[in-house]
């Protein structure tokens, strides 16, 4: 028994420590290749943030660009040039009205564009469009003719308009009367402005200032690699109350669509390390205020023809890089520890105890490997092999659930994947026809208007009128399909949220003799967009109502909105929290098995030509699937259907 213990020691010494000492140094080496590999992710992630927000830029200042030289902005340049002599163009109003009429159509179509303005020669206001929505010329001026807003107090402003590149997009701040955020603090970004020119020189202004959400949501989808937080700032050599103003960052749960206090600058949050290394570099790393922190950054220039700056940086802990290593170095010397100790302890016992067993279990895991299952019998003496048993029987349990987790979200991925093709060809058609059918519509109104006495004409041209907008409302469902308007969040308390839903098709419920049940437990609520959750309810209590209508229990017919809160242990669960479950049952004509899988699929209907879309499934699939919920189909033909909604409760 000693000699057995003593060769036992030996070979552990020469073994064990050696292998622990080169177990070490490799972690070591480890640790240097990984964390020159995390700065270069971590950077090539900041290039590629810098890049995308250059592109939404580039994009902001042609389509300003576009604008200016549109004909609705050309044929309202005389009026600007008569006003810039000081006389009125006896055109003004007409033209004022169509070009406001069509910003304000763009504004609506370009959602979150956020405000436009048309300025004449001295900077005042003519035209404002917010949000797609018109502001009135409400206010006198010198001027004979009215402002949107109040006249210009600043002197300067004019000045500084005219200094601005003339062929080209150029960038300013608002005086404190123009500016939205002056109240709150500094605007994020400065305002666009390219000048309207005429033979006799620039005669006015348009000017684009931005929501900023375009930007913030480039950021908030931008990844945060290895646990950084990302922080945007201005340098303004020639503005000091900007230079150094934050503009997003994460920490504090501020970006580009709120304003920023002026105290609010990059020494106070990141010191002052971060703006020398900028004088030095454009791009490098450096400590941050606490030792233990990493600042990543990169300079980027957002205006051309200007002296202004954003440093994108992403501050990274340092201990989050180097934690995963210390962790397998003190597990390497805890493991050669408990290898020494108990190696002597265990030597004999073990080799008895454990031979059978593990030979056993090997021919299990090979067998498994194989694709034959055999669970293990649970008669071992030992408890290490015991639970290599269970650990064997949860590994296969686990790889089980796996596979199936991994068919669904392939399933999920080829339905994303094909709504996003399909979504891209459908905006693509919808642009190219609503055009025509516009000019159709037009056209059939002014032939009826011109012949007032041929009542058999004006009956074709409602025919041709009713038919084109019922393709127009079509390619307005296509258009609805294919965009990708971002979510507003808000608490929804669920029982009112499905009254007002069902209140909205209760009178096509009532035209269809169908009886419309609502129920909610009381004190749910959701978290979400309120407009686009209630488009999905109501394609789903439209589609009850059709599929009603279609049965031959027409006379009978009813439809019930039943909620349940699941409990986050439910495989059902979103998430693995709380969840509130949404169920429409209809006593319809039913979807049969085999179509089941293809009601999702745009322009899929099983509906009468001529009565519907096909992406009224599509689009509540899209959207239901943005917040990170299911949807559910259970169904037999001629007895109903049952479709059930899966979403998150609020907090």
């Amino acid at each position: 028994m000693r000699l057995r213990t003593n060769i036992f020691l030996w070979v552990a010494l020469a073994t064990v420590v050696p292998l622990t000492a080169l177990a070490l140094a490799a972690t070591l080496y480890s640790e240097h290749r990984y964390r020159r590999e995390a700065e270069g992710e971590i950077h090539a992630s900041l290039n590629t943030i810098v890049a995308e927000l250059d592109r939404r830029l580039r994009f902001e200042r042609g389509l300003l660009a576009s604008l200016a030289t549109s004909p609705a902005v050309k044929a309202f340049e005389p009026s600007l040039e008569a006003a810039m002599a000081g006389h009125r163009d006896p055109g003004f109003a007409t033209g004022r009205e169509r070009l406001t009429g069509f910003l304000e159509a763009f504004g609506q179509v370009m959602a979150d564009i956020g405000t436009l303005r048309v300025l004449d020669a001295q900077g005042n206001t003519l035209i404002k469009v917010q949000n797609g929505e018109r502001s009135p010329p409400a206010y006198a001026g010198m001027a004979p003719y009215p402002y949107a807003e109040a006249e210009v107090g600043d002197p300067g402003f004019a000045r500084r308009l005219h200094a601005l590149p003339a062929e080209e997009v150029g960038y300013m701040v608002l005086p404190p009367s123009r500016a939205p955020f002056e109240a709150l603090g500094l605007a994020p970004a400065l305002n666009a402005v390219r000048a309207l020119r005429t033979e006799r020189g620039t005669v006015g202004f348009l000017m684009l200032t931005s929501t900023g959400l375009r930007l913030e949501r480039t950021l908030t989808l931008a990844p945060r690699l290895h646990g950084g937080q990302l922080l945007v700032a201005e340098l303004n050599p020639d503005n000091e109350r900007r230079d150094g103003l934050i503009l997003h960052e994460d920490a504090a749960g501020i970006g580009f669509a709120s304003p920023r206090h002026p105290g609010m600058d990059l020494e106070r949050v990141v010191g002052g390390d971060l703006r020398r290394a900028l004088a030095a570099e454009p791009f490098g790393v450096v400590t941050g205020p606490d030792p233990g922190q990493r600042i990543y950054y990169q300079e980027y220039l957002p205006y051309p023809s200007r002296l202004i700056s954003w440093v994108v940086a992403s501050r990274v802990d340092a201990a989050q890089l180097a934690a995963p290593f210390a962790r397998i170095r003190w597990s390497i010397l805890l493991l050669a520890a408990l290898t020494v100790g108990l190696g002597l302890l265990l030597a004999q016992m073990s080799a008895r105890r454990l031979a059978h067993p593990i030979d056993r279990l090997a021919g299990q895991l090979t067998a498994y490997g194989r694709g034959s299952y055999q669970p293990p019998a649970a008669d071992a003496r030992s408890d290490e092999i015991r639970q290599l048993q269970g650990a064997f029987r949860d590994m296969a349990a686990n790889l089980e659930r796996a596979r199936q987790d991994r068919d669904r979200a392939e399933g999920m991925m080829r339905q994303s994947a094909k709504l996003a093709s399909i979504g891209q060809l459908a905006a693509g058609i919808g642009h190219e026809l609503n055009n025509p059918l516009n000019n159709i519509l037009g056209l059939t109104r002014l032939a009826e208007r011109s012949h007032p006495e041929d009542e058999g004409l004006r009956a074709d041209l409602r025919s041709i009128r009713e038919e084109a907008e019922r393709a127009s409302e079509t390619v307005e469902g296509i258009l609805n399909f294919a965009r990708q308007v971002p979510p507003q969040y808000s608490e929804i308390e669920l029982d009112g949220w499905l009254r007002e839903g069902a209140a909205l098709v209760a009178q096509a419920a009532a035209d269809k003799g169908v009886h419309l049940e609502t129920g909610a437990e009381p004190g749910l609520r959701l978290q979400g967009d309120r407009r686009q959750l209630q488009q999905v309810l109501i394609n789903l209590l439209i589609n009850a109502i059709d599929s009603i209508s279609a049965s031959t229990n027409s006379e009978s017919g009813e439809i019930r909105l039943e909620t349940q809160e699941i409990p986050k242990s439910d495989e059902n669960a979103v998430n693995q929290s709380p969840t509130i479950r949404l169920t429409v049952y209809d006593n319809g004509t039913g979807i049969a098995r085999e179509e089941i899988d293809n009601i999702f699929d745009p322009f899929y209907t099983t509906k009468e030509p001529g009565k519907g879309t096909g992406l009224g499934l599509s689009v509540s699939y899209m959207i239901i699937e943005q917040f990170g919920g299911a949807i559910k189909v259970n169904s037999e033909v001629n007895h109903g259907t049952a479709l059930s909604i899966y979403l998150q409760m609020a907090a």
